[in-house]
């Protein structure tokens, strides 16, 4: 870079007039503020290091300083190419680290991963407003939903879908961390997105997913799932650990534990009233129904709720288990009303369990850690579901393959660990 240039690196707030040398490799609208004023954000790159143009209440990169183009300030176009000056800029956060980000108010971050799973395109609301899910995954084996809306959607909606299984890599740039039902992300004036970017970080992320067996394995339980999306990357981002390491590990979080179903415990089963839509427990205080968890008082729809204790094992150790209402049908293979049958009918409880053949049966169980630090008499399931034995397998030959890894210089990613 010329002498005459600063480099960006060496700019500072006690001198307010600089000659700068750079790339304007992002421009978004331009915003009308108070008293007539404009403001038009930019992403510029010289050759040493990035820099933003931006107030910070909202920053677009990681940088403590802004450039202030003003009246006096001349611009000049370089039309010929410097190869000194990069094409491009972008600073990912791994996808197991973006739940890091979800206090961050304000913040934008850089992601990028595999399109694994795209929604139909939804319109919203009476304004013509349009939205779209989609899922990519990242080295870190994080799926992760991605919100996108308008014209966002006009630009990759209908390519996403019809590309599903292209292995299509998506680089979301300043989107921002929401948190609804678990963290995700979400496009906004500040993002752009691109797919299939000429970099070398993209072309890596593609060779990898195209040779990762597992990741293959993730992907398709994700596109072909029976369940909602958010309790589907909720089970598939869940830490796989077992029944004795499961007391052990950080509270508050999602775990994975996987084991045989060696007891029913038939005396007790437990029959409430659940709420309709969310089948948890409703309270009654004179002739109102509550619903504390969809918060309604009015219009509860009220359905027969059951809970039931199981004990499962795995190869070093037992635990106990509270189902609840579809995780029973579903264990079971029963409705509800079958079971309040059934269980009305027979004295001896015992032979109930004769009408089963799920005893024995190997399942995967999706549990939250309790916050509180002792041992409990039984832990609440979130969701529970067959093993996908071809997935197991391919992640104990992802575990050695690991272990027996030379460590390699990666490329650089922010990985925050929970």
């Amino acid at each position: 870079m010329s002498s005459s240039y600063a480099p960006f690196m060496y700019l500072h707030p006690y001198y307010q007039s600089w000659n700068v040398k750079a790339r304007l490799i992002r421009s978004y609208d331009i915003q009308h503020v108070k008293n007539g004023r404009k403001i038009w954000k930019m992403v510029l790159l010289d050759a040493t290091v990035q820099v933003i143009p931006a107030d910070n209440w909202l920053r677009v990169v990681q940088n403590p300083y802004q450039l202030n183009i003003t009246k006096e300030t001349k611009v000049l176009v370089v039309d010929t190419y410097v190869e000194d000056f990069p094409t491009y800029y972008f600073n990912l956060v791994s996808l197991h680290g973006v739940q890091s980000f979800k206090h961050a108010e304000g913040n934008v971050i850089d992601v990028m991963g595999v399109v694994i799973y795209a929604s139909e395109i939804e319109s919203v609301g009476p304004t013509g407003t349009i939205k779209q899910d989609i899922v990519i995954l990242d080295q870190s084996y994080f799926a992760m939903r991605l919100t996108i809306w308008n014209h966002f959607v006009d630009e990759i909606g209908d390519r996403v879908i019809i590309d599903i299984f292209q292995n299509l890599i998506l680089l979301a740039c300043g989107v921002q961390v929401q948190n609804f039902n678990g963290s995700y992300l979400t496009t906004g004036k500040y993002t752009r997105l691109y797919i299939n970017h000429k970099d070398p970080i993209s072309s890596s992320l593609a060779q990898w997913y195209g040779l990762d067996h597992f990741a293959q394995l993730k992907a398709r339980w994700i596109q072909t799932r029976g369940i909602s999306l958010h309790r589907t990357l909720l089970t598939s981002n869940a830490c796989r650990t077992t029944i004795s390491k499961f007391t052990l590990m950080p509270k508050g979080k999602t775990y994975r534990v996987l084991g045989v179903l060696v007891d029913i415990d038939v005396k007790s089963f437990d029959w409430y009233d659940a709420c309709s839509i969310c089948n948890n427990k409703v309270y009654y205080v004179g002739d109102q129904v509550t619903c504390y968890k969809c918060s309604k008082k009015h219009s509860v729809q009220v359905v027969q709720g059951v809970s039931v204790k199981i004990t499962i094992k795995d190869s070093n150790r037992s635990m106990c288990l509270l189902l609840f209402n579809k995780q029973v049908e579903f264990v079971l293979q029963s409705s509800t009303s079958q079971l309040k049958e059934w269980h009305d009918q027979v004295i001896h409880k015992e032979i109930i369990k004769t009408k089963w053949s799920c005893l024995f049966t190997s399942y995967v169980f999706i549990l939250t850690s309790p916050t509180i630090t002792s041992a409990l008499s039984s832990y609440k399931v979130t969701y529970v579901t067959f093993v996908n034995w071809e997935e197991e397998c391919a992640y104990l030959l992802k575990r050695v393959r690991d272990k027996t890894k030379t460590p390699s210089k990666k490329h650089r990613i922010i990985n925050v660990d929970h």
